[in-house]
């Protein structure tokens, strides 16, 4: 039995509270849950025991785990590609058009660094925190 991985796709981005993080439904647990439950319906768990739907559950979640941080990835790759001569001819992520509705999601994350707060303390000033002198018994 092969898997529809295009069809997987599409029912995942039909269900927002499993992909959109700025949607309230996103914080959600119980509508998270149900729509796993109604994916793993979909997806051979009608007759199942209650501990194989679980399993097959956890499967489709290392599945969609997979095929977003590839979607990642090849996001990175595009933005970090140079143009001209020196670009690369990699075969782009198969599903990236599919998961185009991902892009708002991964690759912006941005985080924040204390650099800049270091880079402004002079060599007599030490940074306070705690591990700081002060602290130190």
């Amino acid at each position: 039995m092969s898997f529809d991985t295009d069809k997987f796709i599409s029912e995942i981005q039909s269900r927002k509270a499993i992909w959109d993080l700025q949607s309230e439904e996103y914080a959600n647990r119980d509508l998270k849950k149900k729509q796993w439950e109604e994916i793993v319906e979909l997806f051979g768990g009608k007759e199942l025991s209650d501990e194989e739907k679980k399993n097959s559950g956890h499967s489709l979640q290392r599945k969609w785990k997979n095929i977003r941080s590839c979607f990642s990835r090849e996001v990175r790759r595009l933005k970090n590609t140079k143009s001209g001569s020196a670009a690369s001819h990699k075969t782009p992520y198969i599903y990236y058009n599919q998961l185009l509705f991902l892009k708002n999601t991964v690759g912006n994350l941005n985080t924040e660094s204390n650099i800049a707060e270091q880079e402004h303390l002079t060599n007599d000033q030490e940074p306070l925190g705690p591990y700081s002198r002060e602290n130190i018994v």
